[in-house]
């Protein structure tokens, strides 16, 4: 309660979740709690990623069976000890989270890393940006955990790119590359003109100041590539050849319109700004793929068993596309960003933490708002024509 942060005249978002986090861990494990509550960076006051390190901690103490329960405190209490939670600069939320997920979905794969010597010695900032991308599935095998972790020591097996950049919203913010083959390409040149015309042309800061990418065998599964949130994995076959470019801006596209929710908005969104991003960085146009065999987006399956293919990919571009060529820049922007910005509104009602599920009346509601009948006549047009009459 001395804390400056609770003192002043308001609390913000970030700081319920140190509320939440630091005396709900006090009831479970004093130690953890007063450990948290000597870091300096909890001191000053709390960041969005402070708070993140925090909640997640406290949540992977919290097992339904006791006697876990408080063996999972301690592992808790033996990370917040690690160097590389000293200052909280890039990445470091990122490695809880990856921790945190590891272990409640893939328990004997969170026991590997734990044990792992990096682990025991306690963990610095260059090997929290491995243990971030240990979310990728493909690399879940207990014979690629030492050989990435071991990796950082000169001996090979992971190989990091950076590069500092300053966003005119966001501020600093760090893109690395984390390779499982020595080599330089254009990638970080593809990655970093993604990153800035997201920015840019959502006008919103990026939810994070560090934006992770992984290449490695088979790290996109089936899929061309995955944004984890934690970071992105693509296969080592994206890792250069400029045709493969759009691929980056779709997955950075996904840190503002991402999952949970029907694909085809998060899909479609993440598909438009790549379509433009490319349009701007190469000049490539913009297509509407009239003559796809899809019917509509409604008649897609709900499950999208098949959103790899292009089908499924096209109509959802297609209809964010069409929509910016009949109402024009001005006008889509305004309800393209506003659609991102009721997305981050807490709806409780929903399967959304800290944000809202998007539906169809979503995007209705986006872009007629206050628009004009001609604007709302060429929306309602838009959405007969690619997701099916509405009632």
């Amino acid at each position: 309660m001395g804390m400056p942060w609770v003192q002043d005249d308001s609390i913000t978002t970030d700081e319920t979740g140190a509320i939440d986090g630091i005396p709900g861990s006090a009831y479970y494990s004093p130690l953890l709690s007063e450990r948290m509550l000597q870091k300096p960076w909890v001191q000053d006051d709390i960041t969005r990623d402070e708070a993140e390190i925090i909640r997640r901690l406290h949540w992977l103490g919290r097992t339904k069976d006791e006697k876990t329960q408080q063996r999972m405190f301690d592992v808790a209490i033996r990370i917040v000890d690690m160097p590389f939670l000293d200052d909280i600069t890039f990445g470091e939320a990122q490695a809880v989270v990856a921790l945190y997920k590891i272990a409640r979905g893939y328990p004997d794969i969170f026991r590997t890393i734990m044990s792992h010597p990096k682990a025991r010695d306690g963990i610095t900032d260059q090997e929290a940006k491995v243990i971030a991308v240990l979310r990728t599935p493909t690399i879940r095998e207990p014979e690629m955990i030492p050989h990435l972790l071991d990796g950082l020591d000169g001996t090979g097996g992971v190989y990091l790119e950076e590069r500092i950049i300053k966003l005119p919203l966001t501020g600093e913010t760090l893109l690395t590359i984390v390779r499982t083959q020595n080599r330089t390409t254009a990638s970080m040149g593809y990655l970093e003109h993604a990153v800035r015309f997201s920015e840019k042309f959502m006008a919103a800061p990026l939810p994070t100041n560090y934006v992770a990418l992984y290449f490695g065998p088979n790290a996109g599964q089936t899929y061309t590539a995955h944004n984890w949130y934690t970071h992105m994995a693509m296969g080592s076959d994206r890792d250069g050849p400029e045709r493969k470019a759009n691929v980056f801006a779709h997955e950075v596209a996904h840190y503002y319109f991402r999952s949970p929710g029907p694909r085809w908005i998060h899909e479609g969104a993440a598909e438009f700004i790549a379509f433009v991003s490319e349009y701007e960085r190469a000049g490539y146009p913009l297509e509407t793929h009239l003559n796809s065999p899809c019917d509509n987006i409604k008649t897609l399956p709900a499950s999208d068993p098949d959103e790899h293919k292009p089908c499924a990919y096209f109509l959802r571009g297609s209809f964010f596309i069409d929509l910016y060529r009949t109402l024009g820049e001005d006008a889509f922007l305004r309800g393209f960003r506003a659609l991102h910005r009721m997305r981050l509104v807490d709806n409780p009602d929903d399967d959304c933490f800290e944000c809202t599920v998007l539906s169809v009346h979503h995007v209705e509601a986006a872009f007629k708002g206050s628009a004009s009948p001609e604007v709302v006549r060429k929306v309602d047009e838009v959405i007969a024509r690619w997701y099916g009459p509405r009632p």
